[in-house]
C-alpha cells in the first residue's frame, strides 16, 4: 500500500509541475473592413477586392475604394507570417490613386509598412501606413476575407 501512495504522489507531482505554459498571444481583434487617414482624413472602403494565392507562395493582393475614388492597394507576399514589413519590398507594396476604375496608375508607395497580425483560414488582419508621391495614408487598419 506505501508503493501505491508513493506513486500516486510521484504521479501527481510530475504532472503539476511540468505544466506546459502558453508564450503565444492570441490574435488581436481587427473589426472586419479596410480603413486609414488619407492626409489626416477618415477614409473607409465601401468594398474591397481581393486576388490570393494560397500554398507555397502565400501572396495576397486587395484593394478598396470609397465613392468619391480613392483608393488603396496592398500586395503582401508571406501574409501568413505575422510580423511587420517594410515598403517598398520587392514583393510587399502598396498604392493610392483618387480614381478608381479607370486607368490611372495610382501613386506607388516609397516608404511605409504593413504589419500582419491576424490570420484565419480565411481572414487576414493588421495595419499599414505608407507615403506615396505626398500623400500621407497613416492609421490604416484591414481585416479582409480571402481563399
Amino acid at each position: 500500500m506505501p508503493r501505491y501512495i508513493l506513486c500516486l504522489f510521484i504521479l501527481l507531482f510530475v504532472s503539476t509541475g511540468c505544466k506546459k505554459s502558453k508564450n503565444s498571444t492570441p490574435d488581436p481583434v481587427i473589426p472586419m473592413g479596410f480603413t486609414a487617414k488619407i492626409d489626416g482624413t477618415t477614409w473607409i472602403s465601401g468594398s474591397v477586392s481581393y486576388f490570393s494565392l494560397v500554398g507555397t507562395t502565400n501572396y495576397i493582393e486587395f484593394d478598396g475604394s470609397d465613392p468619391t475614388g480613392r483608393s488603396i492597394m496592398l500586395k503582401i507576399n508571406n501574409f501568413k507570417n505575422r510580423g511587420t514589413y517594410n515598403i517598398p519590398n520587392a514583393n510587399d507594396s502598396a498604392f493610392y490613386t483618387t480614381n478608381f476604375g479607370t486607368f490611372d496608375t495610382g501613386k506607388i508607395a516609397t516608404s511605409g509598412k504593413i504589419a500582419i497580425q491576424a490570420v484565419t483560414d480565411s481572414t487576414v488582419g493588421g495595419t499599414f501606413s505608407f507615403t506615396a508621391g505626398g500623400v500621407t495614408v497613416s492609421e490604416g487598419s484591414f481585416n479582409v476575407h480571402y481563399l
